[in-house]
Protein backbone atom coordinates (compact mmCIF):
# COMPACT_ATOMS: atom_id res chain seq x y z
CA UNK A 1 0.00 0.00 0.00
CA UNK A 2 2.55 2.78 -1.02
CA UNK A 3 0.86 4.99 -3.43
CA UNK A 4 -3.45 5.48 -3.06
CA UNK A 5 -5.53 8.02 -4.74
CA UNK A 6 -7.40 10.62 -3.16
CA UNK A 7 -10.11 12.52 -4.23
CA UNK A 8 -12.79 15.22 -2.92
CA UNK A 9 -15.58 16.05 -5.09
CA UNK A 10 -18.96 18.61 -5.06
CA UNK A 11 -21.59 16.16 -5.61
CA UNK A 12 -23.76 18.19 -7.84
CA UNK A 13 -26.88 16.16 -7.85
CA UNK A 14 -29.97 15.75 -5.79
CA UNK A 15 -28.79 14.25 -2.06
CA UNK A 16 -30.51 11.19 -1.09
CA UNK A 17 -30.08 10.97 2.56
CA UNK A 18 -31.94 7.31 2.85
CA UNK A 19 -29.70 6.33 0.16
CA UNK A 20 -26.43 7.40 2.46
CA UNK A 21 -27.50 6.32 5.70
CA UNK A 22 -28.98 2.90 4.35
CA UNK A 23 -32.61 3.69 5.18
CA UNK A 24 -33.82 2.94 1.98
CA UNK A 25 -36.65 1.06 0.85
CA UNK A 26 -36.51 -2.60 -0.59
CA UNK A 27 -37.37 -1.80 -3.90
CA UNK A 28 -34.55 1.04 -4.26
CA UNK A 29 -32.21 -1.69 -2.40
CA UNK A 30 -33.06 -3.54 -5.71
CA UNK A 31 -32.04 -0.22 -7.92
CA UNK A 32 -28.59 -0.44 -6.34
CA UNK A 33 -26.94 -3.88 -6.56
CA UNK A 34 -23.19 -2.31 -6.06
CA UNK A 35 -24.06 -2.66 -1.99
CA UNK A 36 -23.16 -5.08 -0.30
CA UNK A 37 -25.92 -5.47 2.30
CA UNK A 38 -23.62 -8.00 4.49
CA UNK A 39 -20.93 -5.10 4.88
CA UNK A 40 -23.37 -2.60 5.89
CA UNK A 41 -23.05 -3.17 9.51
CA UNK A 42 -19.62 -2.14 9.29
CA UNK A 43 -20.50 1.68 8.03
CA UNK A 44 -19.76 4.41 10.62
CA UNK A 45 -22.48 7.02 11.04
CA UNK A 46 -20.79 10.17 11.99
CA UNK A 47 -23.57 12.34 11.99
CA UNK A 48 -27.25 11.93 11.95
CA UNK A 49 -28.99 15.60 12.14
CA UNK A 50 -32.80 16.51 10.84
CA UNK A 51 -31.42 19.54 8.36
CA UNK A 52 -34.48 21.49 9.73
CA UNK A 53 -33.33 21.62 13.20
CA UNK A 54 -30.11 22.89 11.52
CA UNK A 55 -31.89 25.67 10.02
CA UNK A 56 -34.13 26.74 13.57
CA UNK A 57 -30.73 26.83 14.75
CA UNK A 58 -28.77 28.95 12.26
CA UNK A 59 -31.24 30.94 10.95
CA UNK A 60 -34.25 31.09 13.59
CA UNK A 61 -32.73 34.33 15.50
CA UNK A 62 -31.61 35.95 11.91
CA UNK A 63 -35.41 35.29 10.44
CA UNK A 64 -37.24 36.79 13.92
CA UNK A 65 -35.14 39.98 13.17
CA UNK A 66 -36.14 40.25 9.41
CA UNK A 67 -40.08 39.39 10.25
CA UNK A 68 -39.95 42.31 12.55
CA UNK A 69 -38.91 44.80 10.18
CA UNK A 70 -41.58 44.09 8.05
CA UNK A 71 -44.27 46.48 7.71
CA UNK A 72 -45.95 43.91 4.91
CA UNK A 73 -47.08 39.94 5.73
CA UNK A 74 -46.37 39.26 2.23
CA UNK A 75 -42.49 40.19 2.54
CA UNK A 76 -42.58 37.95 5.80
CA UNK A 77 -40.58 34.55 5.78
CA UNK A 78 -42.80 32.02 7.22
CA UNK A 79 -40.18 28.96 7.15
CA UNK A 80 -36.40 29.94 5.30
CA UNK A 81 -35.88 26.05 4.36
CA UNK A 82 -39.03 26.10 2.65
CA UNK A 83 -38.05 29.20 0.74
CA UNK A 84 -34.80 28.66 0.30
CA UNK A 85 -35.87 24.66 -1.25
CA UNK A 86 -38.57 26.59 -3.08
CA UNK A 87 -35.21 29.12 -4.79
CA UNK A 88 -33.75 28.21 -7.66
CA UNK A 89 -30.24 29.98 -7.12
CA UNK A 90 -29.73 28.52 -3.60
CA UNK A 91 -28.91 24.72 -2.92
CA UNK A 92 -30.47 24.42 0.68
CA UNK A 93 -27.38 22.18 1.45
CA UNK A 94 -23.77 20.33 -0.26
CA UNK A 95 -22.56 16.93 -0.61
CA UNK A 96 -18.95 16.44 -0.57
CA UNK A 97 -17.58 12.72 -1.37
CA UNK A 98 -14.18 12.55 -0.18
CA UNK A 99 -12.10 9.30 -1.21
CA UNK A 100 -9.07 7.25 -0.28
CA UNK A 101 -7.54 4.70 -2.92
CA UNK A 102 -9.58 2.46 -5.97
CA UNK A 103 -10.83 -0.76 -5.75
CA UNK A 104 -7.48 -2.14 -7.07
CA UNK A 105 -5.59 -0.30 -3.76
CA UNK A 106 -7.74 -2.92 -0.93
CA UNK A 107 -6.33 -6.13 -0.80
CA UNK A 108 -6.18 -6.44 3.13
CA UNK A 109 -8.32 -6.07 6.29
CA UNK A 110 -5.34 -3.52 7.24
CA UNK A 111 -5.74 -1.44 3.92
CA UNK A 112 -9.72 -1.06 4.77
CA UNK A 113 -8.83 -0.30 8.68
CA UNK A 114 -5.69 3.04 7.57
CA UNK A 115 -8.65 4.39 4.51
CA UNK A 116 -10.79 4.54 7.12
CA UNK A 117 -8.52 5.99 9.91
CA UNK A 118 -7.87 8.62 7.19
CA UNK A 119 -11.12 9.59 6.28
CA UNK A 120 -12.34 9.73 10.19
CA UNK A 121 -9.37 11.98 11.62
CA UNK A 122 -10.13 14.08 7.95
CA UNK A 123 -13.71 14.40 9.56
CA UNK A 124 -12.98 15.25 12.89
CA UNK A 125 -11.04 18.19 12.17
CA UNK A 126 -13.13 19.24 9.82
CA UNK A 127 -15.83 21.20 11.81
CA UNK A 128 -12.40 23.53 13.00
CA UNK A 129 -11.13 24.09 9.62
CA UNK A 130 -14.26 25.16 9.13
CA UNK A 131 -16.67 27.47 10.95
CA UNK A 132 -19.07 28.02 8.47
CA UNK A 133 -20.10 24.86 7.21
CA UNK A 134 -22.43 22.75 9.74
CA UNK A 135 -22.54 19.53 8.86
CA UNK A 136 -25.90 17.20 9.69
CA UNK A 137 -25.12 13.72 7.63
CA UNK A 138 -21.97 12.24 7.86
CA UNK A 139 -21.32 8.39 7.18
CA UNK A 140 -18.14 6.29 5.51
CA UNK A 141 -19.49 3.89 3.37
CA UNK A 142 -17.90 0.29 3.97
CA UNK A 143 -20.21 -1.82 1.84
CA UNK A 144 -18.94 -0.68 -1.67
CA UNK A 145 -16.28 -0.98 -3.79
CA UNK A 146 -14.13 1.41 -1.93
CA UNK A 147 -14.08 3.52 1.63
CA UNK A 148 -15.77 6.82 0.93
CA UNK A 149 -16.56 9.52 3.09
CA UNK A 150 -20.63 11.25 2.47
CA UNK A 151 -20.31 14.50 4.23
CA UNK A 152 -23.54 16.77 4.23
CA UNK A 153 -23.54 20.23 5.45
CA UNK A 154 -24.89 23.99 5.43
CA UNK A 155 -22.88 26.74 4.77
CA UNK A 156 -23.92 30.20 6.84
CA UNK A 157 -22.90 32.92 5.90
CA UNK A 158 -23.08 36.48 7.76
CA UNK A 159 -23.08 40.27 7.52
CA UNK A 160 -25.64 40.49 4.68
CA UNK A 161 -27.54 44.13 4.63
CA UNK A 162 -30.28 42.71 2.87
CA UNK A 163 -32.45 39.70 3.60
CA UNK A 164 -31.77 38.10 6.39
CA UNK A 165 -28.25 38.79 8.72
CA UNK A 166 -27.67 35.43 7.72
CA UNK A 167 -27.99 33.21 4.72
CA UNK A 168 -26.97 29.90 2.91
CA UNK A 169 -24.30 30.60 0.45
CA UNK A 170 -21.78 27.96 0.08
CA UNK A 171 -19.32 30.72 -1.70
CA UNK A 172 -19.42 33.35 0.42
CA UNK A 173 -18.99 31.13 3.29
CA UNK A 174 -16.03 29.58 2.72
CA UNK A 175 -14.73 32.88 1.35
CA UNK A 176 -15.03 34.22 4.65
CA UNK A 177 -12.92 31.64 6.39
CA UNK A 178 -10.35 32.68 4.57
CA UNK A 179 -9.01 36.33 3.36
CA UNK A 180 -6.56 34.72 0.61
CA UNK A 181 -9.16 32.83 -0.94
CA UNK A 182 -9.80 33.67 -4.29
CA UNK A 183 -13.09 35.92 -3.46
CA UNK A 184 -14.98 35.05 -6.67
CA UNK A 185 -14.80 31.38 -6.98
CA UNK A 186 -12.97 30.40 -3.95
CA UNK A 187 -14.20 26.64 -4.18
CA UNK A 188 -10.73 25.94 -6.00
CA UNK A 189 -8.72 27.26 -3.24
CA UNK A 190 -10.96 25.45 -0.38
CA UNK A 191 -10.27 22.44 -2.20
CA UNK A 192 -6.65 22.40 -2.54
CA UNK A 193 -6.61 23.31 1.43
CA UNK A 194 -8.51 20.85 2.39
CA UNK A 195 -6.89 17.86 -0.16
CA UNK A 196 -3.55 19.09 1.69
CA UNK A 197 -4.98 18.16 4.53
CA UNK A 198 -5.70 14.48 3.18
CA UNK A 199 -2.64 14.60 1.63
CA UNK A 200 -0.60 14.80 5.10
CA UNK A 201 -2.81 12.00 6.75
CA UNK A 202 -1.75 9.81 4.03
CA UNK A 203 1.77 10.32 4.31
CA UNK A 204 1.84 10.30 8.36
CA UNK A 205 0.55 6.52 7.31
CA UNK A 206 3.20 5.99 4.65
CA UNK A 207 0.95 6.41 1.62
CA UNK A 208 1.77 7.88 -1.05
CA UNK A 209 -0.50 9.81 -2.74
CA UNK A 210 -0.98 9.11 -6.77
CA UNK A 211 -2.05 11.20 -9.12
CA UNK A 212 -5.07 9.99 -11.87
CA UNK A 213 -6.70 11.33 -14.24
CA UNK A 214 -10.30 11.50 -12.44
CA UNK A 215 -8.38 13.65 -9.41
CA UNK A 216 -7.97 16.33 -12.06
CA UNK A 217 -12.08 16.34 -11.88
CA UNK A 218 -13.26 18.80 -9.21
CA UNK A 219 -16.49 20.59 -9.58
CA UNK A 220 -19.17 20.00 -13.07
CA UNK A 221 -19.61 23.72 -12.62
CA UNK A 222 -15.50 23.84 -13.43
CA UNK A 223 -16.03 21.70 -16.54
CA UNK A 224 -19.60 23.87 -17.33
CA UNK A 225 -17.37 26.94 -17.28
CA UNK A 226 -14.57 26.28 -19.14
CA UNK A 227 -16.97 24.86 -22.20
CA UNK A 228 -19.04 28.46 -22.13
CA UNK A 229 -15.19 30.14 -21.48
CA UNK A 230 -13.76 28.17 -25.22
CA UNK A 231 -17.34 29.23 -27.01
CA UNK A 232 -16.93 32.60 -25.78
CA UNK A 233 -13.24 32.34 -27.02
CA UNK A 234 -14.11 31.00 -30.63
CA UNK A 235 -16.55 33.75 -31.14
CA UNK A 236 -14.25 36.42 -30.06
CA UNK A 237 -11.48 34.30 -32.56
CA UNK A 238 -14.60 34.83 -35.50
CA UNK A 239 -14.96 38.07 -34.35
CA UNK A 240 -11.43 39.50 -34.18
CA UNK A 241 -10.88 38.04 -37.87
CA UNK A 242 -13.72 39.81 -38.97
CA UNK A 243 -12.03 42.76 -37.59
CA UNK A 244 -8.27 41.80 -39.14
CA UNK A 245 -9.44 41.62 -42.60
CA UNK A 246 -10.72 44.64 -42.85
CA UNK A 247 -7.83 46.10 -41.20
CA UNK A 248 -5.60 44.21 -43.72
CA UNK A 249 -6.14 46.47 -46.61
CA UNK A 250 -6.26 49.53 -44.38
CA UNK A 251 -2.74 48.80 -42.47
CA UNK A 252 -0.08 51.09 -43.19
CA UNK A 253 -2.43 53.33 -45.50
CA UNK A 254 0.11 55.98 -46.33
CA UNK A 255 2.63 53.46 -47.83
CA UNK A 256 -0.48 51.36 -49.97
CA UNK A 257 -1.28 55.02 -51.53
CA UNK A 258 2.11 56.13 -52.05
CA UNK A 259 3.16 52.69 -54.18
CA UNK A 260 -0.50 53.18 -55.97
CA UNK A 261 0.53 56.99 -56.77
CA UNK A 262 4.66 55.44 -58.15
CA UNK A 263 2.80 53.08 -59.99
CA UNK A 264 -0.03 55.48 -61.42
CA UNK A 265 0.22 56.40 -65.16
CA UNK A 266 -1.22 59.60 -66.48
CA UNK A 267 -3.19 59.75 -69.99
CA UNK A 268 -1.73 62.31 -72.47
CA UNK A 269 -4.37 64.90 -72.91
CA UNK A 270 -6.76 64.22 -70.31
CA UNK A 271 -7.07 63.67 -66.80
CA UNK A 272 -7.06 60.51 -66.53
CA UNK A 273 -5.04 58.09 -64.74
CA UNK A 274 -4.16 54.63 -65.46
CA UNK A 275 -3.07 51.67 -62.67
CA UNK A 276 -1.83 47.92 -62.85
CA UNK A 277 -4.76 45.93 -61.45
CA UNK A 278 -3.32 44.34 -58.83
CA UNK A 279 -2.47 48.37 -57.40
CA UNK A 280 -6.17 48.95 -58.44
CA UNK A 281 -7.76 46.57 -56.12
CA UNK A 282 -5.60 47.26 -53.25
CA UNK A 283 -6.60 50.92 -53.64
CA UNK A 284 -10.31 49.34 -53.90
CA UNK A 285 -9.84 47.30 -50.63
CA UNK A 286 -8.66 50.27 -48.94
CA UNK A 287 -11.41 52.08 -49.93
CA UNK A 288 -14.24 49.53 -48.82
CA UNK A 289 -12.44 49.00 -45.36
CA UNK A 290 -12.37 52.82 -44.81
CA UNK A 291 -15.82 52.89 -45.29
CA UNK A 292 -16.54 49.86 -43.24
CA UNK A 293 -14.23 51.09 -40.43
CA UNK A 294 -16.36 54.49 -40.41
CA UNK A 295 -19.90 52.89 -40.58
CA UNK A 296 -19.38 50.34 -37.83
CA UNK A 297 -17.80 53.12 -35.27
CA UNK A 298 -20.73 55.75 -36.64
CA UNK A 299 -22.85 53.03 -35.85
CA UNK A 300 -21.00 52.24 -32.01
CA UNK A 301 -21.07 55.97 -31.74
CA UNK A 302 -24.39 56.06 -32.03
CA UNK A 303 -25.52 53.55 -29.90
CA UNK A 304 -23.66 54.53 -27.32
CA UNK A 305 -24.67 58.47 -27.41
CA UNK A 306 -28.49 56.75 -27.33
CA UNK A 307 -27.42 54.82 -23.85
CA UNK A 308 -25.96 57.74 -22.78
CA UNK A 309 -28.91 59.41 -23.12
CA UNK A 310 -31.29 56.46 -21.58
CA UNK A 311 -29.36 56.36 -18.89
CA UNK A 312 -29.50 59.87 -17.72
CA UNK A 313 -32.86 59.93 -18.68
CA UNK A 314 -33.26 56.71 -16.03
CA UNK A 315 -30.93 58.69 -13.48
CA UNK A 316 -33.15 61.52 -13.68
CA UNK A 317 -36.43 59.91 -13.31
CA UNK A 318 -34.65 58.39 -10.20
CA UNK A 319 -33.54 61.47 -8.39
CA UNK A 320 -37.48 62.85 -8.99
CA UNK A 321 -38.39 59.52 -7.20
CA UNK A 322 -36.09 59.69 -4.59
CA UNK A 323 -36.57 63.46 -3.78
CA UNK A 324 -40.71 62.12 -3.61
CA UNK A 325 -39.99 59.80 -1.61
CA UNK A 326 -37.32 61.62 0.97
CA UNK A 327 -40.43 64.64 1.51
CA UNK A 328 -43.03 62.07 2.65
CA UNK A 329 -40.35 60.24 4.81
CA UNK A 330 -40.23 63.24 6.08
CA UNK A 331 -43.91 64.09 6.24
CA UNK A 332 -44.07 60.75 7.71
CA UNK A 333 -41.51 61.29 10.31
CA UNK A 334 -42.68 64.67 11.53
CA UNK A 335 -46.09 62.69 11.93
CA UNK A 336 -44.52 60.06 13.86
CA UNK A 337 -43.06 62.42 16.57
CA UNK A 338 -46.33 64.30 17.16
CA UNK A 339 -47.81 60.84 17.44
CA UNK A 340 -44.83 59.68 19.52
CA UNK A 341 -45.26 63.16 21.90
CA UNK A 342 -49.23 62.50 22.23
CA UNK A 343 -48.69 59.06 23.12
CA UNK A 344 -46.29 60.33 25.60
CA UNK A 345 -48.49 62.64 27.36
CA UNK A 346 -51.42 60.05 27.15
CA UNK A 347 -48.56 57.53 28.86
CA UNK A 348 -48.14 60.21 31.83
CA UNK A 349 -51.57 61.08 32.69
CA UNK A 350 -52.02 57.33 33.20
CA UNK A 351 -49.06 56.96 35.24
CA UNK A 352 -50.31 59.91 37.29
CA UNK A 353 -53.92 58.94 37.32
CA UNK A 354 -53.43 55.47 38.40
CA UNK A 355 -50.63 56.77 41.19
CA UNK A 356 -53.42 59.35 42.47
CA UNK A 357 -56.20 56.30 42.42
CA UNK A 358 -53.22 54.22 44.49
CA UNK A 359 -52.89 56.94 46.86
CA UNK A 360 -56.84 57.05 47.98
CA UNK A 361 -57.29 53.01 48.14
CA UNK A 362 -59.85 53.01 44.54
CA UNK A 363 -60.20 49.69 43.24
CA UNK A 364 -58.47 50.05 39.75
CA UNK A 365 -60.60 47.58 38.34
CA UNK A 366 -64.09 49.22 36.72
CA UNK A 367 -67.13 47.02 35.25
CA UNK A 368 -67.87 46.95 31.64
CA UNK A 369 -70.88 49.64 32.62
CA UNK A 370 -68.50 52.18 33.35
CA UNK A 371 -66.32 51.60 30.80
CA UNK A 372 -68.80 52.55 28.71
CA UNK A 373 -70.19 55.32 30.61
CA UNK A 374 -66.58 57.23 30.60
CA UNK A 375 -65.82 56.40 27.13
CA UNK A 376 -69.09 58.57 26.31
CA UNK A 377 -67.80 61.00 28.63
CA UNK A 378 -65.15 61.26 26.95
CA UNK A 379 -66.65 61.75 23.49
CA UNK A 380 -68.50 63.96 24.41
CA UNK A 381 -66.21 66.05 26.13
CA UNK A 382 -64.11 65.82 23.06
CA UNK A 383 -67.38 67.23 20.80
CA UNK A 384 -67.89 63.81 19.15
CA UNK A 385 -72.25 63.88 19.18
CA UNK A 386 -74.06 60.61 18.81
CA UNK A 387 -74.89 59.88 15.21
CA UNK A 388 -78.35 60.02 15.32
CA UNK A 389 -81.64 60.01 17.58
CA UNK A 390 -81.25 55.80 18.29
CA UNK A 391 -77.92 56.36 19.26
CA UNK A 392 -78.33 59.11 21.36
CA UNK A 393 -80.84 57.66 23.71
CA UNK A 394 -78.45 54.59 23.88
CA UNK A 395 -75.72 56.94 25.28
CA UNK A 396 -78.44 58.78 27.86
CA UNK A 397 -79.38 54.70 28.80
CA UNK A 398 -75.74 54.02 29.69
CA UNK A 399 -75.10 57.52 31.67
CA UNK A 400 -78.51 56.95 33.33
CA UNK A 401 -77.65 53.55 34.54
CA UNK A 402 -74.12 54.95 35.90
CA UNK A 403 -76.19 57.32 37.59
CA UNK A 404 -78.33 54.70 39.23
CA UNK A 405 -75.19 52.64 39.86
CA UNK A 406 -73.30 55.21 40.99
CA UNK A 407 -70.18 54.26 39.46
CA UNK A 408 -69.45 57.69 38.27
CA UNK A 409 -69.68 60.95 40.30
CA UNK A 410 -73.10 62.47 40.24
CA UNK A 411 -71.82 65.98 39.97
CA UNK A 412 -70.04 65.02 36.37
CA UNK A 413 -72.48 62.69 35.21
CA UNK A 414 -75.38 65.80 35.32
CA UNK A 415 -73.64 67.78 32.64
CA UNK A 416 -73.53 65.21 30.11
CA UNK A 417 -76.97 64.18 30.90
CA UNK A 418 -77.91 67.61 30.00
CA UNK A 419 -76.07 67.80 26.76
CA UNK A 420 -77.58 64.33 25.49
CA UNK A 421 -80.88 65.75 26.12
CA UNK A 422 -80.39 69.26 24.73
CA UNK A 423 -79.13 67.31 21.56
CA UNK A 424 -81.87 64.83 21.63
CA UNK A 425 -84.25 67.89 21.90
CA UNK A 426 -82.79 69.75 18.95
CA UNK A 427 -82.74 66.94 16.71
CA UNK A 428 -87.32 66.14 17.98
CA UNK A 429 -87.12 69.86 16.90
CA UNK A 430 -86.01 69.10 13.90
CA UNK A 431 -87.90 66.11 12.63
CA UNK A 432 -91.23 67.95 14.51
CA UNK A 433 -90.55 70.82 11.67
CA UNK A 434 -90.34 68.51 8.83
CA UNK A 435 -93.48 67.20 9.74
CA UNK A 436 -95.06 70.07 10.03
CA UNK A 437 -93.69 71.34 6.74
CA UNK A 438 -95.04 68.12 5.24
CA UNK A 439 -98.15 68.76 6.19
CA UNK A 440 -97.95 72.25 5.02
CA UNK A 441 -96.47 71.39 1.30
CA UNK A 442 -99.68 68.93 1.17
CA UNK A 443 -102.53 70.92 2.63
CA UNK A 444 -101.04 73.10 -0.81
CA UNK A 445 -101.12 70.75 -3.32
CA UNK A 446 -104.97 69.61 -1.96
CA UNK A 447 -105.49 73.46 -2.29
CA UNK A 448 -104.19 73.79 -5.52
CA UNK A 449 -105.63 70.71 -6.87
CA UNK A 450 -109.34 71.60 -5.83
CA UNK A 451 -108.67 75.22 -7.22
CA UNK A 452 -107.74 73.51 -10.63
CA UNK A 453 -110.74 71.08 -10.88
CA UNK A 454 -112.96 74.33 -9.98
CA UNK A 455 -111.59 76.34 -12.88
CA UNK A 456 -111.81 73.40 -15.37
CA UNK A 457 -115.50 72.92 -13.87
CA UNK A 458 -116.10 76.65 -14.76
CA UNK A 459 -115.20 76.81 -18.36
CA UNK A 460 -117.08 73.12 -18.96
CA UNK A 461 -120.33 75.09 -17.99
CA UNK A 462 -119.37 78.02 -20.14
CA UNK A 463 -119.45 76.07 -23.06
CA UNK A 464 -122.77 74.50 -22.31
CA UNK A 465 -124.63 78.15 -22.26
Amino acid sequence: MGAMSASLKLDTGKTNIAHNNRTMSDKEKELNPHIDESRSSENKYLVEKDIKEVYKEEFGEALEKYNAKQKRNDRKIKDYYKNICASKKTKPQQEMIIQVGNKDDFSSREDYEKANQILEEWFNGFAERNPNLKVYNAVIHNDEATPHLHLNFVPVAEDYKRGLEKQVSFNKAIASQDENFNQERPFENWREKEMAVLENLMKERGIERKLVGTNDYKDVNDYKEKKQLESEIQELEAEKETVLSDLRAFKKPKEIVERIEQSAKSAIFTDKVTLPSSEYKKLIDVAKSSVKIKYHSEKKMSAASEEIQNLKASVQRADQRADKFENRANELEKQLEGTKGKLIEVTKNEVIFKSKLQDTNQDLNISELEKKGRLIMFNLENGHNPRNAQEGEEWLSVLQENKKAKTIPENRLEGFLGLLKAFLDRLLEKSQQFSMDGLKRQQERINNQNSTKKKNKSKSYDMEL
